[in-house]
């Protein structure tokens, strides 16, 4: 960081005001100047009240209200205080807005002697505010756009701390901006109603960049919470028998309401998948490998529409199902005579002998039929808003 030092040190001599007002005054003399005359030592205060740092505006004022001696103490003792105060205030103030390294170099600084603050204004911030700067910008990368990382890799690369500062004020902001519009723009593809209005109404907010960085962190969440609520309800309007777990899968919060709604989408690309030809196969088990719930949706109200087109160009069928046999009316014959009783079960309470031997039961075939039956539900709704947008 060596190469830069000459710049920091310019860059700090030009952000001290009160080193530029000091050697102003006193036109570049030493530390302790030789004061010309009482005249010429109240003009020097004058310019100070008027053009100094707080601290420094208040003691000049200060003293010019008294006499010459007055003047002569404050230029010998308390321009020096003020401006220890002054610097000690700046420290705070930069400390309350930086990064971890600057807040800790800030912090050492002011725990120290004036000197050391002095030196903190001068240098010391500008090092810390670099470590702070790398630090950003490696984590926007990491969470970013393939822009994003490209020219945060390029900017870190030239190791310039002035390419980095301004990097980090100007452009990593629109970079920031640029890819929460399209995280909310891809939401539009497979969002539920909620979701498309909350991502329309941030698209198109005035404060885009506050509205779209709201949305991607907390917005499409609670709109997608929405969205799923509203879902379960219509399937377990269709089918009552899946209130129980239905119910339980809202109790349980939002995590839960979402793992069963993905459960679900699941399901209802496996039964495309199940029922599809080549291309709708192919396409279901694409979404399948993704693994996302985006990628379920998206075959549902897209993908199986258009890969169904292709099967059906391709001349693809489905197959014919069997026809059902056709029951004929047996002849009637006279009715046998009625056998002796015993204490043998009655011939209807076999089916159910037969169940239990392979650990079948009721519940099980009806849980299997509302399973079934939830999925050509789902897809029905899903089917829907494809329609429907």
């Amino acid at each position: 960081m060596t190469h830069h030092r000459t710049g920091r040190r310019r860059t700090a001599l030009a952000g001290s005001l009160t080193g530029l007002l000091i050697a102003a005054v006193f036109l570049g003399g030493p530390a302790s100047p030789v004061y010309a005359g009482p005249a010429e030592d109240r003009q020097r205060v004058q310019i100070l009240s008027e053009t100094g740092t707080p601290s420094i505006r208040a003691a000049a004022a200060k003293a010019l209200s008294g006499t010459d001696t007055d003047i002569a103490a404050f230029l010998e003792t308390g321009l020096p205080a003020a401006q220890e105060l002054d610097d000690a205030l700046l420290t705070a103030q930069i400390s309350s807005v930086g990064g971890p390294h600057v807040r800790a170099a800030a912090q050492k600084a002011m725990l120290g002697t004036a000197k050391d603050i002095r030196e903190f204004l001068e240098t010391g911030q500008h090092v810390a505010r670099e470590l702070d700067d790398r630090e950003t910008i490696r984590a926007a990368m990491a969470a970013g756009s393939d822009t994003l990382k490209r020219e945060g890799q390029k900017v870190l690369d030239t190791g310039d701390w002035a390419a980095l500062r301004s990097f980090v004020t100007t452009m990593l902001p629109r970079l920031k901006v640029q890819d929460d519009r399209i995280a909310t723009a891809r939401t539009l593809s497979w969002g539920g109603p909620e979701v498309v209005k909350a991502a329309n109404a941030a698209l198109n907010s005035a404060d885009d960049a506050a509205a779209l960085r709201e949305y991607v962190a907390t917005g499409q969440h609670v709109a997608r919470e929405k969205d799923d609520r509203a879902e379960i309800a219509e399937l377990v309007k269709a089918e009552p028998a899946m209130r129980a777990s239905a119910e339980q899968a809202l109790a349980g919060g939002t995590g839960t309401i979402r793992a069963y709604v993905e459960r679900y989408h699941r399901i209802q690309v496996n039964r495309v998948l199940a029922a599809g030809g080549p291309e709708v196969r192919t396409a279901a088990q694409k979404a399948l490998d993704e693994d996302t719930d985006r990628a379920y949706v998206v075959f549902l109200r897209e993908g199986q529409h258009e890969a169904r087109k292709r099967d059906k160009a391709a001349g693809w069928k489905p197959p014919t199902p069997a026809p059902a046999p056709v029951v004929t009316e047996p002849t009637r014959k006279p009715a046998p005579p009625e056998p002796a009783k015993n204490t043998t079960p009655a011939k209807e309470a076999q089916p159910a002998r037969e169940l239990a031997k392979t650990g079948v039961d009721a519940v099980s075939i009806a849980g299997t039929g509302a399973l079934t039956l939830a999925a050509g539900v789902g897809l029905l709704v899903a089917t829907r808003r494809r329609r429907s947008a």
